[in-house]
């Protein structure tokens, strides 16, 4: 050991962290090494807003694989999975985008099917898509109807001249005086 120079020591350190700097970066950025096992399976969704290649699939909660591709096919997002080897899917699985908590993560829940039905193979795909409602279109929906109930009020306000608040007004306190 003696013999070996200071710059081959350097150099196998240098390499040693490298390799494990490599395995930490492919570990913690859930990116998949070329020879890791599975199977690829496709769905077809019209909008995938806040999903990314590498997203989680989780099935009842758990994870179960990797969206490997997203490509734009016919105005569609084609997505290819990566589903973990011991996950079985049946014909009739279906498959939705769900929010993974307020600041709009995304990933996909799969929902595996009747185990009766013909188990899906590499290169099939999941036909049975759920659309979740667009945060952006119920918001609208919300505000629109935030609007008819202030139209509403206003209506109701104008419906009711002076003598008839009063009288209500009057009601409301008498009721209040029965009942204590």
């Amino acid at each position: 050991m003696k013999n070996i120079s200071n710059e081959l020591k350097v150099g196998f350190f240098a390499i040693i962290v490298i390799i494990i700097f490599s395995y930490m970066t492919f570990k913690v950025g859930r990116i998949t090494f070329m020879w890791e096992k599975g199977y690829r399976v496709y769905a077809v969704f019209d909008d995938i807003n806040g999903l990314d290649e590498r997203s989680r699939v989780k099935i009842a909660g758990v994870d179960a694989g990797i969206v490997e591709k997203i490509t734009l096919e016919d105005g569609n997002a084609r997505l290819t999975l990566l589903m973990n080897p011991d996950v079985k899917l049946y014909k009739d699985a279906s498959i939705s985008l769900k929010m993974a908590g307020m600041l709009g993560d995304r990933y996909l829940a799969i929902t595996t099917g009747t185990p009766g039905q013909p188990v899906l193979k590499a290169g099939d795909s999941i036909t049975n898509v759920l659309h979740a409602a667009d945060l952006d279109m119920l918001a609208h929906e919300l505000t629109t109807a935030a609007t008819y109930i202030g139209d509403l009020a206003k209506n109701l306000q104008n419906t009711f001249g002076q003598s008839e608040r009063d009288a209500l007004s009057e009601a409301i306190h008498n009721l209040r005086t029965i009942t204590l």
